[in-house]
């Protein structure tokens, strides 16, 4: 608008000014010829034009010598491109932290700043940022360098995979906490970081690979805090019973004479007479009697993968001297299915009613892993044991049968989540 108006105001084959007072007094009327150069010149705004026209037409008429005489004024403009009121797109990229023109370090270090000032206010929260984003790959101590292009290296950005380590091999295996409050922030802190680049937009070309790390945090925020209660409580008090009479990594635990029994019953969770009674309300009274460990049946160190949890009947397979030398009895295969001969279950529901927890078992079906074609098995466990036996969740354990088919573990060393991936030691 301003080109045009300097234009039509200025550009003119010929504009007469009469009445000019030439340096001796006299008038004469003269012609001044206004040329218009290239619009893209050099600044010139009307104001200097005018100052530039009156110039030359005081000098013009100082050394002219004859009236009527056409005079050359040469004048510049320039096209104004940019509104400076409004800016430009170019200052609009430049002013955002997030344009993906910028290297992915300098955007994730500016939204780390954002992230900490709106969601991180309390101490452990703030501990465990830091943990995952230095474990992660981001310098949180490295100020913001003013050209990022010039920091900027070749990196492997990969959200899932850091993700699934972080929340499995490094909690559990390498980080050193144990504090169970830091099992159950630790997903939260994540979706929230995560969520927190994705409504910003802040890696966009990365979006599908955050969605996958998110899926990962949320199945992380039920099954690792599961992990490591299950790990504290397994195995529970019948399972140790069964390990500590009949055979296994208790077996003898109490039998030193010249230790304390008491004190080493209290460092194993459980006494012998306390394991007597649970046997004898699960088996009957002539279990200790009647039941032997089948010690070929063994497995040990067996990976296996929890595939279902359902209720388990108190008095789960009752054993007594008169169905355990029939026909009728229930077996369990350690490798394989569970099966009733004669088509009749030994339990029977009408005895022990009078139960407590210890004996109100439950059914932990497990696989094994890393096998093609493996038939599930099962545990029994009581219900503070199972309500952390999540579907997914990994377990090493030994496994044990009875005579009456029946399997129990014990020696349980590794609980990991679905997801878990070992830590490279390099990643510590």
């Amino acid at each position: 608008m301003a080109e045009q108006e300097v234009q039509k105001t200025m550009v003119n084959d010929e504009q007469t000014r009469p009445n000019q007072t030439m340096s001796n007094g006299n008038v004469e009327n003269r012609k001044v010829k206004v040329t218009v150069e290239d619009e893209n010149s050099e600044d010139v705004n009307l104001l200097e034009n005018n100052r530039n026209l009156d110039k030359n037409k005081n000098d013009t008429t100082n050394s002219a010598s004859s009236a009527g005489e056409t005079v050359d004024v040469t004048m510049s403009t320039k096209k104004i491109k940019n509104n400076p009121n409004t800016g430009s797109k170019k200052d609009d990229d430049d002013d955002d932290p997030y344009n993906p023109s910028r290297p992915i370090t300098h955007r994730v270090e500016v939204a780390v700043k954002k992230f900490r000032k709106e969601h991180v206010s309390d101490t452990l929260r703030n501990q465990l940022v830091n943990s995952y984003l230095t474990f992660g790959g981001v310098n949180i101590n490295k100020k913001q360098s003013k050209d990022a292009d010039a920091d900027e290296e070749d990196i492997e950005v990969d959200f899932t995979y850091t993700v699934r380590i972080y929340l499995s091999g490094y909690l559990i295996d390498k980080s050193g906490y144990v504090q169970m409050n830091i099992f159950r922030e630790a997903p939260q802190v994540v979706i929230l970081f995560l969520n927190y680049l994705s409504e910003n937009k802040v890696c966009p070309e990365y979006e599908d690979d955050m969605q996958e790390a998110l899926r990962i945090a949320h199945k992380a925020y039920y099954e690792l805090p599961n992990c490591k209660e299950l790990d504290f409580n397994t195995p529970g008090k019948f399972n140790k019973a069964c390990s500590l009479l009949f055979g296994g990594e208790l077996y003898g635990a109490l039998d030193d004479p010249w230790g304390e029994e008491e004190l080493a019953a209290s460092m194993i969770g459980i006494s012998k007479e306390e394991g007597k009674q649970l046997i004898e309300k699960v088996f009957g009274t002539n279990a200790l009697k009647e039941l032997r460990q089948v010690k070929e049946d063994s497995r040990h160190n067996l990976a296996c993968e929890i595939i279902e949890v359902e209720p388990f009947q108190t008095n789960i397979s009752k054993v007594s001297t008169k169905n355990h030398n029939s026909n009728t009895t229930e077996t369990q295969n350690v490798d394989g299915e569970n099966s009733m001969e004669n088509g009749h279950e030994s339990s029977n529901p009408n005895n022990n009613t009078h139960v407590n927890d210890e004996t109100n078992l439950k059914k932990i079906f497990l696989r094994e892993c890393n096998v093609a074609i493996a038939e599930p098995f099962y545990v029994s466990e009581c219900s503070n044991v199972v309500n952390y036996a999540a579907p997914g969740i990994l377990i090493t354990a030994d496994f044990h049968k009875l005579s009456n088919g029946f399997v129990y573990w014990d020696n349980i060393t590794i609980v990991h989540p679905s997801y878990y991936i070992e830590c490279p030691e390099d990643d510590d």
